[in-house]
């Protein structure tokens, strides 16, 4: 199930799953979406907003029980910042040197936009990806999930 971090607890959880796994230090306009497994009750996904700059804003991801996206949450997380918020484009910071990141961000449907060597952490790459609403095929799930909207 989706959980919108629109308390106080619920955003300082996810920034801390945040700085935790991704090492991402969250800005003042953070806002998050969390996927709690509806048996266990367990976070399993969380998505972390920041750096709103005019039509963009920088997109966080963290898979913490290593199962796949729910194509709910999917259609949620690329929602709420083309959607709700307006906006035209996310971007991501991702780490070369993660293969896996890498991977996943690719999968999504980010593009990288350029990268500059050896400046993230153990001497990877800093790769700056980037989606564009127009392109995101996530959205097309909307059809299914519309009802339902969300506001972190």
């Amino acid at each position: 199930m989706i959980v919108p971090a629109t308390d106080t607890n619920t955003r300082t959880v996810a920034k801390r799953i945040l700085l935790d796994k991704a090492g991402v230090k969250t800005t003042d306009d953070f806002q998050a979406l969390l996927w709690v497994n509806p048996e266990t009750q367990e976070i399993e996904w969380c998505v972390g907003y920041d750096g709103f700059i005019g039509t963009c804003c920088q997109m966080h991801v963290v898979n913490l029980g290593g199962k796949s996206a729910p194509k709910k949450f999917l259609w949620a997380c690329f929602d709420y910042p083309f959607n709700q918020c307006g906006l035209q484009a996310v971007t991501g910071l991702v780490n070369s040197a993660n293969e896996k990141a890498m991977r996943f961000d690719k999968h999504l449907g980010f593009k990288e936009v350029f990268r500059l060597e050896k400046l993230h952490d153990g001497g990877g790459d800093l790769v700056v990806m980037k989606m564009d609403k127009d392109e995101c095929k996530w959205l097309k799930l909307g059809a299914r999930y519309e009802t339902q909207l969300l506001a972190a």
